[in-house]
Protein backbone atom coordinates (compact mmCIF):
# COMPACT_ATOMS: atom_id res chain seq x y z
CA UNK A 1 0.00 0.00 0.00
CA UNK A 2 1.12 3.78 -0.37
CA UNK A 3 1.95 6.11 2.73
CA UNK A 4 1.38 9.61 2.11
CA UNK A 5 1.34 10.72 5.63
CA UNK A 6 -2.13 10.88 6.92
CA UNK A 7 -3.24 10.74 10.44
CA UNK A 8 -6.24 8.21 10.11
CA UNK A 9 -4.67 4.56 10.27
CA UNK A 10 -5.57 1.05 9.48
CA UNK A 11 -6.12 0.79 13.50
CA UNK A 12 -8.17 4.02 13.79
CA UNK A 13 -10.43 2.19 11.54
CA UNK A 14 -11.05 -1.27 12.61
CA UNK A 15 -11.20 0.70 15.51
CA UNK A 16 -14.13 2.69 14.78
CA UNK A 17 -17.67 1.25 16.29
CA UNK A 18 -21.11 2.94 14.41
CA UNK A 19 -22.86 4.90 17.54
CA UNK A 20 -26.66 4.62 16.71
CA UNK A 21 -28.68 7.31 17.88
CA UNK A 22 -32.37 7.86 18.10
CA UNK A 23 -34.19 10.08 15.36
CA UNK A 24 -35.33 13.24 15.99
CA UNK A 25 -39.11 13.10 15.59
CA UNK A 26 -41.68 16.04 15.01
CA UNK A 27 -45.23 16.00 14.04
CA UNK A 28 -46.32 18.62 11.84
CA UNK A 29 -49.58 19.43 9.87
CA UNK A 30 -50.78 15.36 10.05
CA UNK A 31 -47.21 14.25 9.06
CA UNK A 32 -44.39 12.37 10.68
CA UNK A 33 -40.96 14.11 10.09
CA UNK A 34 -38.10 12.27 10.85
CA UNK A 35 -34.52 13.11 10.74
CA UNK A 36 -31.07 13.50 11.84
CA UNK A 37 -30.90 13.94 15.54
CA UNK A 38 -28.05 16.59 17.53
CA UNK A 39 -25.65 16.62 17.85
CA UNK A 40 -25.71 16.69 13.96
CA UNK A 41 -26.98 20.24 13.09
CA UNK A 42 -28.78 19.32 9.86
CA UNK A 43 -31.51 17.96 11.40
CA UNK A 44 -31.64 20.69 13.77
CA UNK A 45 -31.58 22.70 10.54
CA UNK A 46 -34.70 21.18 9.44
CA UNK A 47 -36.26 21.38 12.13
CA UNK A 48 -36.10 24.61 12.89
CA UNK A 49 -37.18 25.97 9.47
CA UNK A 50 -40.17 24.04 9.46
CA UNK A 51 -41.11 25.45 12.54
CA UNK A 52 -40.41 28.73 10.96
CA UNK A 53 -43.00 28.19 7.92
CA UNK A 54 -46.47 28.90 8.23
CA UNK A 55 -49.31 25.95 8.26
CA UNK A 56 -51.11 26.64 4.47
CA UNK A 57 -54.84 27.37 5.21
CA UNK A 58 -56.70 23.54 4.99
CA UNK A 59 -59.19 24.95 2.16
CA UNK A 60 -56.35 25.75 -0.12
CA UNK A 61 -53.54 23.30 1.21
CA UNK A 62 -51.24 25.44 -0.78
CA UNK A 63 -47.37 25.83 0.63
CA UNK A 64 -46.10 29.77 0.25
CA UNK A 65 -42.90 28.68 -1.13
CA UNK A 66 -41.54 32.41 -0.78
CA UNK A 67 -41.80 31.88 3.04
CA UNK A 68 -40.07 28.39 3.13
CA UNK A 69 -37.48 29.16 1.39
CA UNK A 70 -37.17 32.52 3.62
CA UNK A 71 -37.37 30.06 6.80
CA UNK A 72 -34.75 27.83 5.66
CA UNK A 73 -32.30 30.51 5.06
CA UNK A 74 -33.23 32.10 8.38
CA UNK A 75 -32.82 28.09 10.15
CA UNK A 76 -29.25 28.11 8.57
CA UNK A 77 -28.02 31.39 9.76
CA UNK A 78 -29.78 31.07 13.36
CA UNK A 79 -27.45 27.41 13.32
CA UNK A 80 -24.28 28.76 12.28
CA UNK A 81 -21.68 30.04 14.50
CA UNK A 82 -19.34 33.06 13.42
CA UNK A 83 -16.84 32.05 11.47
CA UNK A 84 -18.77 29.66 9.79
CA UNK A 85 -18.71 29.38 5.74
CA UNK A 86 -21.69 28.74 3.58
CA UNK A 87 -20.18 26.30 1.12
CA UNK A 88 -20.27 23.11 -0.71
CA UNK A 89 -23.20 22.25 -0.99
CA UNK A 90 -26.30 22.96 -4.22
CA UNK A 91 -30.04 21.99 -3.93
CA UNK A 92 -32.23 22.24 -6.64
CA UNK A 93 -35.78 21.32 -5.97
CA UNK A 94 -38.33 21.07 -8.55
CA UNK A 95 -42.55 21.31 -8.33
CA UNK A 96 -44.69 20.95 -11.73
CA UNK A 97 -47.90 22.33 -11.76
CA UNK A 98 -50.21 19.27 -10.49
CA UNK A 99 -47.81 19.61 -7.40
CA UNK A 100 -45.54 17.18 -7.65
CA UNK A 101 -42.31 17.62 -6.00
CA UNK A 102 -38.54 16.05 -6.71
CA UNK A 103 -35.69 17.39 -4.31
CA UNK A 104 -32.35 16.51 -4.99
CA UNK A 105 -28.98 17.62 -3.10
CA UNK A 106 -25.30 17.53 -3.43
CA UNK A 107 -22.61 18.02 -0.42
CA UNK A 108 -19.18 17.92 -2.04
CA UNK A 109 -17.65 20.29 0.54
CA UNK A 110 -15.35 22.40 -0.28
CA UNK A 111 -13.80 20.71 -3.62
CA UNK A 112 -10.56 20.68 -4.53
CA UNK A 113 -10.48 20.86 -7.79
CA UNK A 114 -9.14 16.95 -8.51
CA UNK A 115 -11.22 14.36 -10.44
CA UNK A 116 -10.50 11.13 -10.37
CA UNK A 117 -9.39 9.84 -13.75
CA UNK A 118 -12.12 7.78 -15.32
CA UNK A 119 -14.57 8.49 -13.15
CA UNK A 120 -15.11 11.85 -12.87
CA UNK A 121 -15.62 11.30 -9.28
CA UNK A 122 -14.59 15.46 -7.27
CA UNK A 123 -12.77 15.01 -4.00
CA UNK A 124 -13.28 17.11 -1.54
CA UNK A 125 -12.66 17.65 2.44
CA UNK A 126 -15.74 16.14 3.59
CA UNK A 127 -14.14 14.36 5.99
CA UNK A 128 -13.52 17.77 7.72
CA UNK A 129 -16.56 19.74 7.62
CA UNK A 130 -15.02 23.45 8.31
CA UNK A 131 -17.62 25.07 8.27
CA UNK A 132 -18.92 23.10 11.42
CA UNK A 133 -15.65 23.47 13.20
CA UNK A 134 -13.11 26.51 11.43
CA UNK A 135 -10.16 26.24 12.94
CA UNK A 136 -11.10 24.17 15.88
CA UNK A 137 -9.15 20.60 15.29
CA UNK A 138 -10.67 17.50 16.95
CA UNK A 139 -9.15 15.65 19.42
CA UNK A 140 -8.28 11.76 18.89
CA UNK A 141 -11.39 10.04 19.37
CA UNK A 142 -13.89 12.86 19.05
CA UNK A 143 -16.81 12.67 16.75
CA UNK A 144 -17.21 14.66 13.63
CA UNK A 145 -20.90 17.04 13.63
CA UNK A 146 -22.37 16.32 10.44
CA UNK A 147 -24.53 19.21 8.15
CA UNK A 148 -26.46 15.82 6.73
CA UNK A 149 -30.02 15.49 7.32
CA UNK A 150 -31.60 12.48 5.62
CA UNK A 151 -35.24 13.51 6.47
CA UNK A 152 -38.43 10.77 5.76
CA UNK A 153 -42.19 12.67 5.67
CA UNK A 154 -44.80 9.73 6.41
CA UNK A 155 -48.74 10.32 7.54
CA UNK A 156 -49.20 7.71 10.20
CA UNK A 157 -51.95 5.11 9.30
CA UNK A 158 -52.18 6.45 5.69
CA UNK A 159 -50.50 4.38 3.25
CA UNK A 160 -52.52 5.14 0.07
CA UNK A 161 -50.48 7.05 -2.79
CA UNK A 162 -51.45 10.15 -3.45
CA UNK A 163 -51.03 13.70 -4.64
CA UNK A 164 -51.02 17.11 -2.93
CA UNK A 165 -51.47 20.53 -4.36
CA UNK A 166 -48.81 23.51 -3.62
CA UNK A 167 -47.73 26.44 -4.79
Amino acid sequence: SVQCGGLLTARDLADFEPLLRAPAVVGRDGWRVVTNPPPAAGGSIVLDALSRIPVPPKESGRVDWASAVAAQADAVLTHRAPGQVPTGTTHVSVIDADGTVAALTTSNGSGSGTVVPGWGVALNNMLGEEDLQPGEPLAPGDRMGSMMAPTLLERPGDHRPRRHHVG
